[in-house]
């Protein structure tokens, strides 16, 4: 191979690894949907036991939220954009964010929007009286196995059965993800002070099994 054709063959791999390299670590853009997916499947890679994801998703939390409030207001009738405004905050999202957005344009379920709100900003018996009635199950999977697992951490003292058949969803509606990890985590707890020690055993295996590599476990 000759001197040039060699030049130009390692400036082209060096120029592929660089854009690589960019795409990798620019900011996400795109829908608040895609923005929000994106954060999801970085959480996701946390439950897996990937370090840098867990140490970057702060950042990438706050680089959503300018990208939201940066957003054209006729987005937000989108209602997967609305969906994601409620993922984000029970993915960790900051509620300050939230509240600069124009609400009357945010097509999602009232109750849903402030009952998240309530619950990030730990106003806990106001997020219990608003996601009381929300059946997850009926609700898109994204959102609903977030839901499904506020409402686990919600009911788990004043009523553990109903958290253990919300974890239970939580687990059913996103699984492989941070959520099913999270929640099995918390439902291993609750069956345990129940004394259910088939299905502790069961959860503990499944966690053993799936998330032993996970940041929390």
């Amino acid at each position: 191979m000759t001197r040039p054709l060699l030049r130009n063959l390692l400036l082209m791999v060096l120029s592929l690894m660089a854009t690589r390299a960019f795409a990798e670590s620019a900011p996400p853009s795109g829908e608040p949907f895609e923005l929000v997916r994106n954060l999801q499947s970085v959480q996701d890679g946390i439950a897996n036991g990937d370090a840098a994801a867990h140490g970057s998703h702060l950042a990438l939390i706050r680089q959503i939220g300018e990208k939201f409030l940066a957003a054209d207001p006729g987005v937000w009738s989108n209602p997967q954009n609305g969906q994601a405004v409620v993922i984000y905050l029970l993915s960790g999202g900051a509620p300050q964010i939230v509240r600069k957005l124009p609400r009357d344009k945010i097509n999602v379920d009232k109750a849903l929007f402030d009952g998240a709100l309530a619950y990030v900003e730990g106003r806990q018996d106001e997020a219990r009286d608003l996601f009381k009635d929300v059946k997850p199950r009926t609700i898109p999977s994204g959102m609903g196995g977030q839901v499904a697992l506020v409402q686990g951490a919600l009911f788990a003292r004043s009523e553990a059965s109903l958290a253990i058949e919300r974890l239970d969803d939580a687990r059913l509606l996103l699984p492989g993800t941070l959520v099913e990890e999270a929640a099995l985590r918390r439902e291993i707890l609750l069956v345990g002070q129940a004394e259910d020690f088939d299905k502790f055993e069961f959860l503990t295996l499944a966690y053993i099994r799936h998330y032993r590599n996970s940041v929390y476990a």
